[in-house]
């Protein structure tokens, strides 16, 4: 008999892993061909992106489909999108002739029995492809409400035109949003909290939007010795070519960090990420270490006490809260960065709302290093309780069955 085929498209590379959007995507596909499934992947490409097949990951897929190359010019994308587009500008800068025509050879080359389009983005090549092959279950996988996260970070921008700007782009969103869930022929959200708000704007849907948690993997067991040297190791560990991650982080440096210096704690942070901005490094002392890129992401977690979670827009779940956990680092995070985690009260986790209580919970930490223990095993364990991969799989399969009506099984 053989294997069931999934060609999963992408409108990024989910390879090297090293930001929690390209992990989130990774783990989903491994998780997949760990259940046996023949994994196939197609994907857009950013300028000056290296030679994916090169990454020791890649073994997981079949095959591989690398289409064409997107800019990286944010701001000039979204100007021509104001100018040009009655899209919004997230969503057509990833429009692409060329790779819808790939994407159509490659469906009827690999004929697979299912697709998994990842992320709104690819929403609009689930569409084309449900046209053309109205047999093959297609799956839209959320891993946001996008247009609540440019909302979010539209409030919180000191600048009246930026303001404008991604107010004006949230509303366009959210009516492309609405439109492309009703492409595909079944959505699905990694939160409860995100999977209520997609069905509240389409309740008219075949088959509502259901939950289907990420997936982490990590080590068996990590036993890691807290407070080495009597401060407290601080970790701001985030892929900071995000707008998000980038405001999160500016709000920590300018209202918590001169909170937390004046409660008498020795402390030292460690700021890790990919595409580290120029700004950040304004902000290095004695105690605040820029450290950008690292290969390895064990080096980080390895002198990490506490992780910092500090994005004030988002939506979905925080794959960074999952890794964090997954390596036996305890988190304090913003209430917007643990929105939707499961069972938080059992994660770890500890929430917040204002800058002064974040500084007083890193405070406790500090004068509390047993407690350090405790919020790691308790982490640790949450994660392999409620995010594994077999689950995954298995959710993911139930769903075809279901849109299909075949009786393929794991």
């Amino acid at each position: 008999m053989s294997k069931i085929k999934c060609l999963i498209i992408t409108h990024r590379p989910m390879l090297p892993d090293m930001d929690g959007g390209a992990k989130g995507m990774y783990e989903f596909a491994k998780a997949i061909h760990n259940s046996g499934i023949n994994v196939a992947w197609a994907t857009m490409r950013k300028k000056g992106d290296t030679d994916l097949t090169e990454c020791p990951q890649a073994s997981i897929f079949s095959s591989k489909y690398f289409g064409p190359s997107v800019s990286n010019n944010t701001a000039g994308l979204l100007l021509l999108s104001i100018i040009n587009s009655v899209q919004p500008f997230n969503m057509w800068k990833y429009e692409s002739e060329d790779f819808k025509a790939q994407l159509i050879d490659i469906v009827a080359g690999e004929r697979p029995d299912f697709i998994i389009c990842e992320h709104l983005h690819t929403a609009q090549y689930g569409g084309v492809l449900k046209k053309l092959y109205p047999d093959t279950p297609i799956i839209l996988r959320e891993h946001n409400v996008e247009y609540v996260i440019l909302r979010r970070m539209a409030s919180g921008f000191r600048n009246p035109i930026k303001r404008l700007i991604y107010a004006h782009q949230a509303r366009r969103l959210r009516k492309y949003e609405k439109k492309a869930l009703g492409w595909v022929d079944q959505v699905i959200a990694v939160t409860a909290t995100d999977a209520n708000m997609l069905n509240s704007m389409r309740p008219d849907l075949a088959h509502p939007v259901e939950v289907v948690l990420s997936t982490i993997t990590g080590p068996d067991r990590v036993n890691k010795t807290f407070m080495e040297g009597g401060a407290i190791r601080l970790l701001h560990f985030a892929a900071m070519e995000s707008p998000a991650n980038q405001e999160g982080l500016l709000w920590f440096l300018d209202a918590v960090l001169p909170i937390l210096r004046s409660l008498n704690i020795r402390f030292r942070l460690s700021i890790f990420g990919k595409g580290m901005p120029d700004w950040v490094a304004h902000y290095a002392a004695e105690d605040v270490m820029v450290r950008g890129f690292v290969e390895n992401v064990e080096d980080a977690y390895a002198e990490a006490d506490l992780a910092l979670v500090t994005v004030q827009a988002g939506s979905g779940v925080r794959i960074k809260i999952l890794e964090h956990s997954i390596w036996g680092v305890p988190i304090v995070s913003t209430r917007v960065g643990a929105e939707g985690l499961v069972h938080p009260l059992e994660s770890g986790v500890s929430v917040c709302d204002s800058a002064k209580e974040y500084a007083n919970i890193i405070s406790r930490f500090a004068n509390d290093p047993a407690r350090l223990y405790e919020m790691s095993n308790r982490g640790w364990t949450w994660v392999m309780n409620h995010y594994s991969e077999k689950s995954t799989a298995r959710s993911i399969l139930s769903l075809v069955n279901r849109v299909k009506g075949t009786s393929a099984r794991l």
